[in-house]
């Protein structure tokens, strides 16, 4: 919380040093604090706890009679992230000899990662943006792994699988 005061600051603080050096033609010293700018920000939530006030919203977890906020917990995928639509779909590839690899998928075309991530298990069915004809690696960066080139996107419908053995 200490980012977005920080930044405002230091603004308003060159701002006043370019005002200074057009009034006086003497320059000045600019500095902030993330610390001081983020209390500052929150000092209204410090003062309450600094009396004794429990936080707004505060939960403490550790007790079993706690209730999570309406709707929680929010479980949010890797995949989530990706806001953009499939276009079309690699074959789904079945990993044995590594449980939960990393994939990355490699645009043949431009040489562009599209994307990286963890997978939960041994299966995934990547999604991509373009059709085209895409690198896929497969493994744990900086140990084993697989790198198969050529393989082309599909439909969402075609069960192709590829068996990766690691």
């Amino acid at each position: 919380m200490g980012d977005h005061p920080s930044a405002m600051s230091l603004f308003g603080a060159i701002m006043m040093g370019l005002y200074r050096r057009e009034r006086t033609g003497e320059g000045g010293h600019v500095r902030s604090s993330l610390l001081a700018n983020g209390c500052w920000s929150n000092s209204v939530y410090l003062q309450a706890m600094l009396c004794g006030a429990e936080p707004y919203g505060h939960v403490d977890i550790t007790k079993p009679e706690t209730k999570c906020y309406p709707g929680w917990p929010k479980t949010i995928r890797q995949e989530d992230n990706y806001g953009r639509k499939a276009v079309a779909w690699l074959p789904k590839f079945k990993v044995t000899g590594m449980e939960d690899p990393v994939v990355q998928v490699i645009e043949e075309l431009t040489g562009k990662v599209v994307y990286t991530l963890r997978i939960n298990g041994r299966t995934f069915r990547p999604k991509v943006f373009d059709k085209g004809v895409y690198t896929v690696k497969v493994g744990e960066p900086g140990q084993k792994g697989i790198v198969l080139k050529g393989v082309k996107s599909i439909a969402e419908d075609d069960a192709t699988v590829i068996q990766v053995k690691l």
